[in-house]
């Protein structure tokens, strides 16, 4: 049977270039695998693992006889054409490829960033469930959305609304003085807040050590941070031991869990989470005071317009100025909280972004990639007049322009690659300042094989377009002309002052914006 999850694009790959008598066998060993990998590990990494195989697989032995291997030999004498023509102009190759080295370095580095800001809160296993409640309210024409709710108001929707299946509160806290025993010395945090226990069943954070499904149940419970719980109890399994707040002996809190890092990011970023039953007020306390951020878990398939209609007509039996001051409620998706949250009110550590910057940093990673493809034509196209003579001699030897042409592109591809690979290593080894300069830990995508994937069929792909006009513009010479070195300025110097004019514009626009 043929797994509904599978890459297509593989599997048609797969039966293109495998010989009949082997495709049965080897395609129904890669979907038995298929299968269980998915079952195993998700259908990201079965889907990762197929076209790994597939790839693998493709060699002369399972490949069809004929047309497929015909047309695969030209290939190998020019890749062997191309890998000596660029090694004894070395250098310039390094020059030509310089612009393409920096063009890849810099998308590379924005698209991890931009890729880092858009994980947040993706992690989350029941996310798409999983609400932030606002209260949104128009005066004068102006709108403003808040995140702070009273205490009962999560247990009230929970026990009245059958389409809410779950919820917590939390609330910061001023304590910021820690300490591990009455004799230690104190230190300050800054990230610190009160939680209820659901939110270790709604939100994914995985514990090194406690039981997630107790962690925060019990007052004067605290769960940290592993690198907090490093910090003070050293690389041993802290839980059943102590901290104090603010030099408050008399009422310790036990340590019940500890995070475990795994570099997944949320805007609910604490170091420290403490009981909410700490606090005394139960989810059917006071409803005079109005602290609470609250998330609610949605059952699937519900209707979130008419569900915030319910909450307000039940919320108004409590609150009767609700309508008065035009207050409604708004069911945030957790998933857009950290991107979407700029008319927000908040207060405290709530960690946010700004989506026009990921538009603004795209826009600028595009343009510098376009000057660096244009710059990598330019010079290519300058370096023709030395290969004249070398066309004119394949001409008059039997090859034709088809010929001519793919040999030209697997050398633009390569030095495409080549630039890849430079850019990687120099995004690596800069890393460190780019993460000092933009504040963030920015790190390879997990799945490695589909980054490898997608960066290698990137540069494949601008590789051959930055090598198309080259390739046509050589190989049309007349071998006559070809070997007379006469070249057609006319054709060459419109078109290369066209590229040049846009690259200066591109170039002009872009550092008068910074500068703006």
């Amino acid at each position: 049977m043929n797994p509904s999850n599978i890459p297509k694009w593989a599997d048609k790959f797969l039966q293109w270039y495998c010989r009949p008598e082997l495709l049965e066998e080897i395609q129904g060993d890669l979907y038995e695998l298929f299968d269980l990998i998915e079952t195993e590990s998700g259908p990201q990494k079965a889907r990762a693992n197929f076209i790994w195989n597939v790839l693998r697989s493709f060699r002369l032995s399972t490949i069809k006889k004929g047309n497929i291997s015909m047309s695969i030999m030209p290939f190998k004498s020019h890749f062997k054409v191309a890998y000596r023509q660029l090694w004894k102009q070395r250098s310039q190759t390094l020059v030509n490829a310089f612009g393409l080295v920096l063009g890849f370095a810099c998308c590379l580095m924005i698209g991890l960033y931009i890729r880092d800001e858009l994980s947040f809160d993706t992690m989350h296993p029941q996310k798409d469930q999983v609400y932030r409640l606002l209260s949104y309210e128009l005066e004068d024409g102006k709108a403003s959305r808040g995140i702070y709710h009273n205490p009962p108001l999560v247990g009230l929707l929970s026990e009245n609304l059958p389409e809410i299946q779950d919820g917590f509160r939390v609330r910061t806290t001023d304590s910021r003085l820690i300490k591990t025993g009455p004799d230690a010395q104190n230190s300050y945090e800054q990230y610190l807040i009160y939680a209820d226990q659901s939110m270790l069943d709604l939100f994914y954070f995985p514990l090194k050590y406690g039981d997630r499904h107790t962690a925060l149940k019990e007052p004067n419970t605290v769960v940290l941070t592993e690198e907090k719980a490093v910090q003070y109890f050293g690389k041993t399994d802290p839980v059943g031991k102590n901290i104090f707040l603010n030099n408050n002996q008399s009422t310790p809190f036990r340590v019940t869990g500890v995070i475990k890092e795994t570099g997944a990011k949320s805007h609910l970023a604490y170091d420290f989470y403490l009981s909410m039953e700490t606090l005394g007020e139960s989810k059917s306390g006071s409803w005079e005071r109005s602290s609470y951020p609250t998330y609610l878990s949605i059952a699937e398939g519900t209707d979130i317009k008419a569900l915030e209609a319910k909450i307000l007509n039940l919320t108004s039996a409590y609150k009767a100025d609700l309508e008065e001051l035009g207050i409604s409620y708004e069911l945030q998706p957790v998933e857009d909280i950290y991107l979407k949250s700029q008319t927000v009110t908040t207060y405290g550590h709530w960690l946010s972004g700004d989506p026009r910057y990921l538009w603004l940093f795209g826009s600028i990673a595009l343009v510098i990639l376009l000057v660096a493809i244009i710059n990598f034509v330019n010079l290519s196209t300058a370096r023709s007049a030395n290969r004249l003579a070398e066309v004119g001699i394949r001409k008059i030897m039997g090859s034709n322009r088809r010929q001519l042409i793919s040999q030209f592109l697997v050398e633009s591809v390569l030095q495409s690659v080549f630039a890849l690979l430079l850019a990687i290593l120099l995004v690596w080894s800069g890393r460190p300042f780019f993460e000092q300069l933009s504040g963030k830990t920015l790190s390879i995508p997990n799945d490695v094989l589909g980054f490898v994937l997608v960066s290698l069929g990137a540069s494949i792909l601008i590789g051959l377009l930055a090598g198309t006009y080259p390739a046509f513009y050589i190989s049309n010479f007349s071998p006559l002309n070809s070997i007379k070195n006469a070249l057609k300025q006319n054709s060459k110097g419109k078109l290369q002052w066209s590229l040049v004019a846009i690259q200066f514009s591109t170039s002009f626009v872009l550092i008068f914006s910074t500068n703006c």
